[in-house]
């Protein structure tokens, strides 16, 4: 598994337990909880789910991410830092030439105006 891989699945697994995680220098994903409603049409009750969504301000490190791409990978918290600031390069590039960037079992990003 590559570095890559390894910090999407972290963002994956941490983001089960947390309800919002920083990748540094690129922004953070925040989870919208949505409580458990009936349907439209009233006959059947839809159960509790997140909703993952991104905010782009949100750059700071927060050190979750950190320690655990430190734990997974039995390197340092700098030698973590410095993967998580590739990674957040690399997304940034795509972004900045495709428009679109894809996370597996997370989402996809894109540029627009805003």
């Amino acid at each position: 598994m590559t570095v890559q891989q390894t910090i999407i699945k972290g963002v994956k697994e941490l983001l089960f337990f947390h309800n919002y995680l920083v990748l540094p220098k690129f922004g953070g994903f925040v989870l919208k909880i949505n409580s458990s409603h009936f349907s439209g049409s009233g006959t059947g009750l839809i159960p509790p789910s997140k909703t993952i969504t991104f905010n782009a301000q949100l750059k700071q490190d927060d050190s979750v991410l950190v320690i655990w791409l430190q734990n997974s990978l039995n390197c340092s918290p700098a030698e973590a830092l410095v993967h998580l600031h590739d990674f957040a390069e690399f997304c940034t590039a795509i972004l900045a030439t495709r428009r679109r960037l894809s996370l597996d079992g997370i989402g996809f990003f894109y540029l627009d105006f805003e």
